[in-house]
């Protein structure tokens, strides 16, 4: 193998190797709008799996999509869209979900008043609280 051919094989290895240990997702991923969701449940227990076991959780569901449905505390803007708040029974805050810009209006302007809410999202690693971004209605 020429050096060249060597160097060309060891950068693709090394992107490669790079895009296997991503510790982040993108704030807007739109790839989100076509994915299937590996798993459908309550925001409640999708916390309390965070909860139980933080590593297992983001093991079993981090880059992946979820479906979520709960009710929201609060619409709010974060430091990478607007977002949507889920409490627990205390009040406490357990999710923060980011939603998709392009459809960010439509869901958080669509409320009723049960304020719930089902939302399609890429898990994120847990952080002070669990994170999904890229939210969108299913």
């Amino acid at each position: 193998m020429t050096p060249l051919a060597r160097r060309l094989c060891l950068s693709i290895g090394a992107a490669v190797a790079a895009a296997a240990c991503v510790d982040r997702l993108p704030d807007q991923d739109l790839r989100i709008v076509s994915a299937t969701a590996v798993v459908k449940m309550p925001v409640e227990d999708f916390a309390k799996e965070y909860q139980t076991d933080r590593a297992a959780a983001d093991r079993r569901y981090f880059g992946k999509a979820v479906e979520l449905s709960g009710k929201v505390a609060d619409v709010h803007e974060a430091a990478s869209g607007s977002a949507l708040t889920f409490n627990d029974r205390t009040g406490a805050e357990i999710l923060e979900a980011v939603l998709l810009d392009d459809q960010a209006k439509a869901i958080a302007g669509g409320l009723d008043d049960t304020r719930r809410v089902r939302l399609k999202c890429y898990a994120d690693k847990f952080a002070a609280h669990v994170l999904v971004r890229s939210c969108v209605k299913p």
